[in-house]
């Protein structure tokens, strides 16, 4: 009798563990696709951001630009040749360089945000496997434990 109301323990015992650890495995997938679906989501946020700071400079830059050559042109400054063009020469090639180094850093960001979701779908596929393994070792033990308890 004792054996028989041991046996119903184990066996009870068992399959609540066995449910706890499918729940958690599934919750843990859960978690895991949400957090790679927002790192997507930010990898995309991360370059429209990029192209808008991109245009805001430029935007930025060609107010600059045109202020200064309303200042040379009050001067009575010639913009054919000379310092005046080499200035503005100057001035858009270190704007262009600005471009370069804000593109940069947002497909920088994006990228790490890509990988990022990456490693949680993978996280993702683990967190299943890992239950089912837990699931197994689970039932294994009580297997083991009744075949002792015979």
């Amino acid at each position: 009798m004792a054996l028989n109301l041991a046996l119903k323990l184990l066996a009870v015992g068992t399959a609540v563990a066995v449910g706890g650890a499918l729940s958690g495995a599934k919750t843990e997938r859960k978690m895991h696709e949400t957090n790679a679906e927002s790192a997507r989501i930010e990898a995309t946020w991360r370059r429209k951001e990029t192209q808008q700071n991109l245009e805001d400079h430029r935007r930025s830059f060609y107010r600059f630009q045109g202020r200064n050559r309303v200042v040379y042109g009050k001067g009575g400054v010639k913009f054919t040749t000379g310092s005046p063009m080499d200035v503005l020469a100057e001035n858009e090639q270190l704007s262009l360089l600005d471009e370069d180094r804000i593109k940069e850093l947002g497909e920088h960001e994006a990228t790490g945000y890509e990988r990022q979701a990456e490693m949680d779908k993978m996280k993702a596929r683990y967190a299943t496997r890992k239950g089912w393994y837990r699931t197994a070792s689970l039932l294994t033990s009580a297997g083991t434990s009744a075949m002792a308890m015979d």
